[in-house]
């Protein structure tokens, strides 16, 4: 069973301000796998992976990347070393 953590949880994970994540997460920059609907109220809920997957990105702001490059870089990583089936 996979651990899911809310935005602010992971945003405490990742030691950023949870409005900042949601700020990512509401322009589409990040999109996470899971979501709960809690009556007409969406939850976004991320994996360990994808807080990971968040900290590359966090290091290469940290680096100077703007925000925008940052996530494209890692998009573009993961996106190469995911294996596509064909069924």
């Amino acid at each position: 069973m996979k651990t899911l953590y809310s935005a602010t949880a992971a945003a405490r994970l990742l030691n950023i301000n949870p409005a900042r994540l949601q700020r990512w997460l509401n322009y589409g920059h990040f999109k996470p796998i899971y979501r709960a609907m809690l009556g007409d109220v969406e939850a976004r809920l991320l994996t360990e992976g994808e807080i990971q997957s968040l900290k590359k990105v966090m290091d290469l702001i940290k680096g100077g990347v703007p925000v925008q490059k940052a996530f494209a870089q890692i998009n573009s990583q993961e996106l190469e070393s995911t294996v596509i089936i064909d069924l």
